[in-house]
């Protein structure tokens, strides 16, 4: 194996100097072998630090030399490079977190799930020889990711393993369709899915918890539900595999609500959000239904009564706050407005 060694002698009497290319060398997980000698293993992102250090080394008044070596034995100078009391203190602290979990709040789980993430990051990135440690840590940080994040949504859905079957549409018509309010972009386009492709004369029932699903009802996007998170895919795209829905643009649909569902999700708090069809005078709020209709509605906010703001338990043109105004009127379908993606 091919290893990169940079010799110092450092200024004595530039402190700063020392200093510096102590921290540096630290920093990118070079290995003393000896005094003023540090290991690498020769690879060119390697090799680009180790040329800054000697090069402030040698403008500060040191000597540096930096030279490619073989050798025959490796696992003597693998040794030099093991993380395993990094991650044993890492490991600590994230059973640790995951034992106090009940107690912390979200806000203060989540801070310090990412700091835990952050700390795995910085100790893998130098880790040239991953062994079971990096991958027990892993598999634990991951578990402790996924508690905070129930912590923070209990109702959020967790990816099954299991195998999606093909359905036909035509034995979903007529049905009710139940999953959780407050909903995001998994649920709203897994709705409009469900009105525009699949069961044209659905209706939707948004629960305030997936345990008040009646059992006549199909769930969706919950756990237990009939459709929710399989393997690796959001409800969206289970439902558009299930009744053969996931090619072309289906696909890229997909594609955009996973990333919006499951990256997006990760990296900033649930807010409200809002869409208009162009046009639009006067401001009403409206449901699911009149977001799917024809008529040129306004600013959405899913699912509140015009009357009273309280959260609507089902959604149908009967009870569309736009009805009164006969501007939802008709149930035919349309189009996602261009805009129906836009922060309010």
């Amino acid at each position: 194996m091919q290893w990169l060694l940079l010799i110092l002698s450092l200024p004595t009497r530039n402190g700063t100097v020392r200093q510096r290319a102590w921290r540096a060398l630290k920093g990118v997980g070079a290995a003393p072998l000896r005094d003023g000698v540090y290991l690498m293993p020769c690879a060119t992102e390697h090799r680009v630090p180790l040329d800054a250090v000697a090069l402030q080394v040698t403008g500060g008044g040191g000597v540096a030399h930096l030279v490619t070596a073989q050798t025959e034995g490796d696992a003597p100078y693998q040794a030099l490079f093991d993380r395993g009391r990094e991650y044993a203190k890492l490991l600590a602290d994230c059973r640790d977190l995951r034992n106090a979990l009940p107690g912390t709040s979200p806000a203060e789980a989540l801070k310090r799930t990412r700091k835990l993430r952050s700390a795995f990051e910085s100790i893998a990135a130098i880790d040239f020889f991953p062994g079971a440690a990096r991958h027990q840590v892993e598999g634990t940080l991951t578990e402790v990711e996924a508690a905070c994040a129930r912590l923070q949504a209990p109702d959020e859905p967790r990816f099954a393993a299991g195998a999606i079957k093909p359905l036909r549409s035509a034995d979903f018509r007529g049905r009710t369709w139940a999953t959780r309010c407050r909903p995001w972009v998994d649920r709203l386009a897994s709705a409009w899915l469900i009105r525009r492709f699949i069961d044209p004369d659905a209706r939707f029932l948004w629960l305030a918890h997936p345990a008040d699903c009646p059992s006549e009802a199909l769930g969706f996007d919950f756990d237990g539900a009939t459709f929710s998170h399989v393997g690796h895919r959001v409800t969206f795209e289970v439902l558009a595999a299930s009744f053969e829905l996931d090619q072309g643009a289906f696909a890229r649909v997909g594609q955009l609500v996973h990333f919006l569902d499951v990256a997006v999700r990760r990296r900033r708090k649930r807010r409200a959000w809002s869409a208009c069809w162009p046009g639009c005078a006067t401001p009403l709020p409206m449901t699911i239904d009149c977001w799917i209709s024809p008529a040129p509605c306004s600013t959405v906010c899913w699912p509140v009564s015009a009357q009273t703001g309280a959260p609507l338990d089902r959604i149908s043109p009967d009870r569309c706050a736009n009805s009164a105004a006969g501007m939802c009127a008709s149930p035919a379908l349309a189009p996602v407005p261009q805009a129906f993606m836009s922060a309010r």
